[in-house]
């Protein structure tokens, strides 16, 4: 997995774009992926289209073809990993979802949909062809930033509301602190993020919460649950339980044992 900052155009917009050059055997390989507080863009341009699960015990899953774009999640989502062709994709930054993709970005939350229902089909096509015929990786990913480009040209970036709040639930504040910040009402400013983000703000603060967590475990220290539940602003070590499971679909322990240098990437 290859990932790097966007070019300077898209920064407002995009965490990263990244390449994933695929599996190296044909063995069948499925994947839970946790909720990052993220929204993304995937495009395989060759190959096997996505294959999703509807949950851990699905046999068969779905595909969902080439071009997915995937929305903010509070739970984790299962996919298909043995394809042996490169993916390619943009990792987009909170609140920008709706501006790349000119729909709500509520219209995604939790699940996948195929990319051409936000973006004309022959746009689309247009894209994979395009990247299909990229001489190389980062050919591949630069046809994809200007795509993006286009899609966001004439936006100048988050709202700001969104953003102040964005950055008020990062840094620990409460959803209350940051709707008095807004200066509007609650339901209004639940319903304002919810459009811009995907999940209500009080559901993202439980997402961005978890991934504090999970970005300070590595393979091989054990961790020190009760000190990292209390950092992270948990009341007790039985709520910091209770909310991995709802998040992960796993105790804290039985993550920790399939734990990778990939985070949010499980083995499953």
């Amino acid at each position: 997995m290859h990932s790097r900052p966007p070019a300077s155009a898209l920064e407002p917009f995009i965490e990263c774009v990244w390449l994933n050059p695929g599996q190296t055997g044909g063995s069948s390989v499925r994947e839970r992926v946790l909720p990052t507080g993220q929204a993304h863009i995937a495009i395989r341009p060759a190959g096997p289209g996505f294959r999703f699960y509807e949950h851990a015990a699905d046999p068969a899953g779905s595909d969902m073809g080439h071009a997915i774009a995937g929305g903010m999640r509070s739970t984790p989502y299962f996919k298909d990993t043995s394809a042996e062709t490169p993916s390619f994709g943009a990792l987009l930054k909170p609140g920008a979802a709706g501006l790349v993709l000119g729909q709500p970005a509520g219209m995604l939350a939790e699940r996948h949909l195929p990319l051409c229902v936000f973006w004309p089909e022959q746009d689309v096509a247009r894209l994979e062809e395009a990247m299909s015929a990229a001489a190389c990786g980062e050919d591949a990913l630069c046809a994809l930033e200007s795509e993006l480009q286009k899609r966001v040209r004439g936006h100048g970036g988050i709202a700001p509301d969104i953003a102040r709040a964005l950055e008020a639930i990062a840094a620990g504040q409460s959803v209350g602190d940051a709707v008095r910040q807004a200066g509007v009402s609650h339901r209004h400013f639940v319903s304002l993020f919810r459009n811009a983000v995907g999940l209500s703000p009080k559901l993202y603060s439980r997402v961005v919460r978890l991934g504090h967590v999970v970005r300070t475990l590595r393979p091989g220290e054990a961790p020190d649950w009760t000190g990292l539940a209390a950092d992270a602003g948990y009341f007790d070590q039985s709520h910091f339980i209770r909310d991995f499971r709802a998040h992960t679909g796993l105790a804290p322990a039985a993550y920790h044992r399939r734990l990778s240098d990939r985070a949010f990437h499980v083995a499953d």
